[in-house]
C-alpha cells in the first residue's frame, strides 16, 4: 500500500455534506488478476434515510428510533456514532435539517 494511502490530514475538517473518493489498493479477483478500485461516496451527517437531503422524515424517524439498540437497520440514526440512538442524535439532525449533498 502506498505511504499516501489517506490524503486528506487530520488538521482538515469536512463539512457536514460532501462526497470522498475511497481507493481499494490490490483488490484481487481470487486468481492472478489484481487492480485499485476507486468508489466515489455521499457523506451528510444528518441523513437517516439516506436519501442525500436531511429533513423533516430524517428527525421523525429518529425520534420514532430513539432508545432502540443500535443495528444494521438504523445505524444511520445514530448521527454522533455513540452506540446510541436518542435525543443527541435528534438534535444534530434538526441543526442540519435543509442540507443536502453536492
Amino acid at each position: 500500500m502506498p505511504t499516501s494511502w489517506f490524503s486528506r490530514s487530520r488538521s482538515q475538517s469536512l463539512s457536514a455534506a460532501h462526497r470522498i473518493t475511497v481507493t481499494l489498493y490490490g483488490v484481487s479477483d481470487g486468481g492472478t488478476g489484481s487492480a485499485n478500485l476507486t468508489a466515489q461516496m455521499g457523506v451528510l451527517i444528518g441523513d437517516s434515510n439516506g436519501n442525500g437531503a436531511v429533513s423533516s422524515a430524517d428527525v421523525a424517524q429518529t425520534k420514532s428510533r430513539s432508545g432502540v439498540t443500535v443495528d444494521a437497520t438504523n445505524f444511520r440514526s445514530d448521527v454522533n456514532a455513540n452506540g446510541a440512538i436518542n435525543d443527541s442524535d435528534i438534535s444534530l439532525i434538526k441543526s442540519s435539517v435543509g442540507t443536502g449533498l453536492p
